[in-house]
């Protein structure tokens, strides 16, 4: 029997599961889709990807079907999400030399082109209820302060949809970093569809609420110095920082240490968009006097803070909404510079405030989690092995 810890106020609805790949084989997972993956297996050198499609499992683990998905660049993934009818939709980047890429948008083998400009691709796309919406960097012959939001129906071709531009007067260093929220419009066309969208300027985390008839309004800030690793609405704006500062070693900095740099090199969010940073890492403990300080992960909503202790700075981290609330993951070592790898996970009430204890789920190399209502999927990889927990996670 696999071993995987339940985190407190879950249990298994189902049995885990586990089955070997090889090592030239990875996995990504989307947000909110329950038995599925994306699947790509690459060659031995890993330079390109042989075959690339995203997979509906059937309770066993057998595969239901395959649907082939569009990932030109191996160190490009798509962000992809399910659409209503189990379908998808995915981004893509083509890269047209000396730093322009070409963004995008493919839905059932058909092409529609987002943009071209200087490290165009896309930062995020999320589903819900028969509306999407794509979140970019805004486009340009050199990279460009602010983001861009496209929202609309899911069938609707790309020029229907709304495309908001979001800036900051007077703040040039703007980066987008993720939507934490779809809400397709309600019946009747009493409101219509928005998008909750976070954009990090100047150390902070900057919250606005995009609909397709007002544009785009900010509705709250959240400080977050040393690097963010996701965030999402409960309803209210809610993200999962760094607590304490984070060198390029991945280790957390005491006050006066080495600067490193404060900020992830890749956006958050799902698993497309913050895949593990992969580098060398000496085993055992730092050597003393350089610097190393106690690492922290933070919880935000408004002016509520909520500190939590782990061994060593996340690599990555994932919040998952819940029917109400949501289930907070992430994937750290040890301690600083150790090579054995832990996922964590804890339940989040609708205040952002954790509600159990943090639990130490299982050893891993890398995880994806999805989650629809309060059932959860936890996907864990450790040394070719691949676990499925299937959970059900009940409210705070």
């Amino acid at each position: 029997m696999p071993t995987v810890a339940v985190p407190r106020g879950c249990r298994l609805r189902g049995p885990t599961l586990q089955a070997q790949i090889p090592g030239s084989t990875g996995f990504l997972g989307e947000r909110s889709a329950l038995g599925a993956l994306l699947v790509a297996e690459a060659s031995e050198d890993a330079s390109q990807l042989l075959r690339v499609a995203a997979v509906h499992l059937g309770p066993k683990g057998e595969s239901l079907d395959q649907h082939p998905l569009p990932w030109l660049d191996p160190g490009a993934p798509p962000r992809f999400a399910r659409r209503v009818d189990g379908s998808w939709v995915a981004t893509f980047v083509e890269s047209r030399g000396q730093g322009t890429t070409r963004l995008g948008l493919w839905r059932d083998g058909e092409v529609e082109l987002v943009g071209e400009g200087d490290r165009f691709e896309a930062t995020d796309l999320a589903c819900s209820a028969g509306t999407c919406a794509l979140l970019t960097p805004r486009p340009g012959r050199v990279a460009m302060p602010g983001a861009e939001v496209w929202l609309g129906a899911e069938g609707d071709p790309l020029r229907a949809w709304k495309r908001v531009a979001l800036e900051l007067p007077g703040v040039s260093a703007i980066t987008p970093v993720a939507l934490a929220g779809v809400e397709p419009p309600l019946p009747g066309g009493t409101a219509p569809a928005t998008s909750l969208v976070v954009l990090l300027a100047q150390g902070q985390l900057v919250f606005f609420r995009v609909d397709g008839a007002q544009g785009a309004r900010e509705v709250g800030r959240s400080p977050a110095p040393h690097g963010v690793l996701d965030a999402l609405g409960l309803p209210a704006p809610t993200a999962m920082v760094h607590g304490a500062p984070v060198d390029d070693e991945d280790c957390a900095r005491a006050p006066g240490g080495p600067q490193g740099d404060p900020l992830d090199d890749e956006s958050p969010g799902d698993d497309a968009r913050d895949e593990d940073r992969e580098g060398t890492r000496a085993a055992g403990g730092p050597a003393p006097g350089v610097g190393v300080g106690r690492a922290q992960l933070r919880f935000i909503q408004g002016d509520h803070v909520v500190d939590v202790e782990t061994p060593a700075p996340p690599l990555r981290g994932a919040l998952r909404r819940l029917g109400r609330g949501a289930l907070a993951t992430w994937i750290a070592p040890l301690g600083c510079r150790a090579t054995r790898r832990v996922v964590y996970a804890v339940r989040l009430d609708e205040g952002g405030t954790p509600a159990d204890a943090v639990i130490p789920v299982a050893d891993a190399e890398r995880y994806a989690i999805a989650s629809s209502g309060n059932d959860v999927d936890l996907w864990l990889q450790r040394e070719g092995v691949v676990t499925w927990a299937r959970l059900t996670c009940g409210v705070p």
